[in-house]
């Protein structure tokens, strides 16, 4: 089965990690270290299919290790909640969405408009399509990442977690 062989991130957006947006700190670089060895793990057990949410922070640096760590043949997919997305970011910001998204295999647009429960109804889209759930998480029982953990935990997807 192909979900088998997918994976998924979930993960805090830069106001929910120690360094915030200062992505030259050495726990940034660190995470970035620890994101590529997992999805160099993840490919030598034969995954093939990533997913990422295209959110600010943890999504865009998984989507990057995925491309600056695999071969072509590793098919990063994002998973867009809603078209505005990307609207209120500032520009350096959403140019490098729009540079992710430009290199991905496919593309999924789960809401035509942004609804309160676009965000929670990627993550869940996301998990059902996955295996492996790779979840960056700073041990807040509120939030996406939470909500996406415990779905997975119910779906019994194997989660691999990088505590920050």
């Amino acid at each position: 089965m192909e979900r088998d062989l997918t994976c998924c991130v979930t993960g805090h957006r830069p106001q929910g990690l120690p360094w915030g947006f200062d992505e030259d700190d050495d726990r940034c670089d660190a995470l970035r270290r620890h994101l590529r060895q997992t999805v160099k793990e993840l490919y030598g057990r034969g995954f093939r299919r990533f997913i990422c949410g295209m959110a600010l922070g943890v999504d865009m640096m998984f989507a990057e290790a995925v491309f600056g760590e695999l071969p072509p043949e590793a098919a990063m997919e994002a998973a867009i909640p809603c078209p505005s997305q990307p609207s209120a970011w500032p520009a350096l910001q959403r140019e490098r969405y729009r540079s992710i998204l430009e290199r991905c295999a496919q593309t999924h647009m789960l809401s035509p408009s942004y609804t309160p429960m676009c965000m929670q109804l990627r993550n869940e889209w996301m998990v059902a399509q996955s295996g492996v759930v790779v979840a960056v998480w700073n041990g807040s029982p509120h939030g996406g990442t939470y909500r996406t953990l415990e779905y997975a935990r119910r779906l019994e997807r194997e989660i691999i977690l990088i505590r920050v």
